[in-house]
């Protein structure tokens, strides 16, 4: 059953944030979402898809990033659009950075910085 599945994340989503929480108490909390334009076939989803982990694969790697996260949870989304049948792939992101990261703007980054 696929709810059971989904139960069994939630669960173990659940142990992991409050183990988090219970070795990095000052830890902080970000959610991102992150999408790209909606494509019409499943060649083209399956491309999309492949290019999305690629690019959040860099993106964790990317300094600003880097230096200030604890670790991050990642889902990855695809909906489909009822008027034109197009598919918005996306992910949804829970990051656990260091307290550090709302110190300044050498760990900071703005909502435009994310989108860039």
């Amino acid at each position: 059953c696929n709810w059971r599945k989904t139960m069994k994340r939630s669960i173990q989503t659940t142990k992991i944030v409050e183990e988090v929480i219970r070795q990095k108490p000052k830890a902080r909390w970000l959610f991102l979402t992150l999408t790209v334009k909606n494509v019409f076939d499943g060649e083209m989803l399956d491309e999309s898809l492949k290019a999305m982990a690629q690019g959040f694969n860099r993106l964790m790697k990317y300094k600003k990033v880097a230096q200030n996260m604890i670790g991050f949870m990642r889902s990855t989304e695809v909906t489909v659009n009822k008027k034109d049948g197009s598919y918005n792939q996306h992910m949804h992101v829970l990051l656990c950075v260091e307290k550090t990261y709302f110190k300044n703007s050498n760990n900071y980054l703005s909502q435009e910085d994310w989108t860039s």
